[in-house]
């Protein structure tokens, strides 16, 4: 598994290839009723990209644009329309794709300051690829990644409205991609990060952490910084 770059051109070519996929079943099995036609929800989603291609070289710290962010939110919408209608006609894999397609569109928003409220598909496909990554170099540049999401999704006043509980998928498997990457700094980042943005949640997943320890059979390096903050938040609270 790769990571996907959050670049236009590659969103582009996905979703012409997985659109194309699916429009051809569509009308293979007598063009049902599945929502919006395929062929117009595909269309919709090419406009989409094309529209975006002017603030490709928009800075993270510009102020908000209203335009940018109801455009985002709309791309996620689409892609979420086409994986479901490419669920409706049994193209599981192609419907998992297209959901996948989240996370690179809205690495693309959180670099040039969008704003985004859908983040379900975004903390799974984050979740799903950081299962299927095992190389230190790629989950500290995936570390990277979800560090940026997390950065423009935290709750503050005026900013979109996310599910909690997706919000908090990001900031747990931050903090589990860093340990996976078996470096220190990294690790130093997202642990603090954890405790700071999910404290109700430090406890369990430093005690988790360290259980695992011993299971995954981490280098010492790494041990050695789950210790120090599962002492920091758990105290003499022993392992089981």
């Amino acid at each position: 598994m790769k990571i996907p770059p959050p670049d236009l051109s590659y969103l582009s070519q996905q979703v012409d290839r997985l659109g194309r996929e699916l429009v051809d079943t569509w009308f293979d099995a007598g063009s049902p009723q599945i929502g919006p036609a395929p062929p117009d929800t595909l269309q919709a989603t090419r406009d989409l990209l094309a529209v975006l291609h002017p603030y490709t070289d928009r800075p993270a710290d510009a102020e908000p644009d209203k335009e940018l962010r109801a455009l985002g939110e709309h791309g996620l919408h689409l892609l979420e329309t086409l994986a479901h209608q490419a669920r409706s006609l049994d193209l599981s894999e192609q419907a998992r794709q297209l959901r996948h397609l989240s996370f690179p569109l809205a690495l693309w928003l959180a670099r040039r300051g969008g704003e985004f409220g859908t983040l379900e598909p975004v903390a799974d496909a984050v979740a799903e690829l950081a299962n299927g990554l095992s190389a230190p170099r790629e989950l500290a540049e995936l570390h990277g990644m979800i560090e940026e999401l997390v950065d423009a999704t935290l709750p503050t006043p005026g900013r979109a409205r996310r599910p909690r509980h997706a919000w908090r998928v990001l900031v747990l498997n931050r903090a589990i991609v860093a340990t996976r990457s078996h470096r220190p700094p990294l690790m130093e980042e997202a642990f603090n990060a954890l405790a700071e943005l999910l404290p109700d949640d430090a406890a369990g997943f430093f005690q988790e952490a360290m259980e695992q320890m011993d299971i995954v059979g981490y280098p010492d390096h790494v041990r050695d910084v789950v210790e120090r903050h599962y002492r920091r938040h758990c105290g003499n609270r022993t392992l089981h």
